[in-house]
C-alpha cells in the first residue's frame, strides 16, 4: 500500500482517487487534521464513494498518541462493528471518511468486542486481514 496518512509523504496525495477529487474541486483532509469529535457518527467509503457504514467508535494505539490508528465502523443492516485501520483513510471536505476496501472487506474484518479493546493477537489478526504487516 501507499504512504500512510500522517507518514512520511504526508502531503501528497496518492492514487486516481484522491487525484479526481482535486480535479473536482474537492478538497481532502489529512486523519491527523480531524478533531476527535469529529470522528462518531461519519460515513465512510470506499475509493468508488460506495457506503460501507457510519463511525460508532476510533481507537488509538496508545494514551500519548493524538491520532487514532483504527476505527470502529457499523456495517450492515444490523450496524455490527468491525476493526477498520485508519492509516490509508482520507477525509473528503463534506466529512466523508475514505479507506481503500469495500464493504465486503470491512464485513470479513474481525468483530469489535462490546467495549471495543485491542488486545496485541486481535489487532495482528485484523492488520492481517487488511494485509497490512502487524
Amino acid at each position: 500500500m501507499g504512504n500512510p496518512i500522517g507518514g512520511s509523504g504526508q502531503d501528497s496525495l496518492e492514487g486516481a482517487t484522491r487525484a479526481g477529487l482535486a480535479e473536482r474541486g474537492d478538497s481532502v483532509q489529512r486523519i491527523n487534521d480531524i478533531a476527535d469529535g469529529g470522528w462518531l457518527g461519519q460515513p465512510v467509503i470506499d475509493e468508488n464513494s460506495r457506503p460501507i457504514g457510519k463511525i460508532v467508535d476510533v481507537l488509538y494505539d496508545d494514551d500519548a498518541a493524538s491520532t487514532p490508528k483504527w476505527a470502529v465502523v457499523g456495517v450492515g443492516p444490523f450496524k455490527t462493528g468491525h476493526y477498520l485501520p485508519l492509516s490509508e483513510a482520507y477525509r473528503t471536505a463534506d466529512g466523508r471518511l475514505v479507506v481503500p476496501y469495500d464493504q465486503r472487506i470491512v464485513k470479513g474484518a474481525p468483530r469489535a468486542s462490546k467495549h471495543h479493546i485491542m488486545t496485541r493477537e486481535l489487532k495482528a489478526a485484523t492488520a492481517g486481514h487488511y494485509g497490512m504487516e502487524g
